[in-house]
């Protein structure tokens, strides 16, 4: 299915002409790791939104959202440095409370 969707959309992008062109890659997936990995990043997410809001609002928009610090104070209105102190002690509150959960 994923070699189809490819072929189909390189032809109509016309970035290839035949699809002799298309080297076969076999994808293989480890599926048990993609769900544990999901696992985990669902359970650290749920950890984020048990926090105060001070740190779960700056978290939540750095790890879950990919927004940088700068991004972060534009957004709430505080200072650029206020973002930095509670995504360092946001992220050390997390880590201790993944810890005692076992998850390192």
């Amino acid at each position: 299915l994923v070699k189809n969707v490819a072929i189909n959309t390189m032809l109509r992008e016309r970035k290839i002409l035949a699809t002799e062109d298309v080297e076969i890659v076999d994808i293989s997936l480890d599926i048990e790791e993609i769900v544990s990995e999901n696992e985990a990043y669902n359970h650290i997410v749920r950890k984020i939104a048990s926090l105060p809001s001070a740190y779960r609002d700056v978290l939540t928009l750095n790890i879950v959202n990919g927004l940088s610090t700068k991004e972060i104070a534009i957004i709430l209105n505080i200072k650029h440095s206020t973002v930095k102190s509670r995504l360092i002690r946001g992220k050390k509150i997390i880590k201790s409370i993944l810890e005692e959960d076992g998850i390192q």
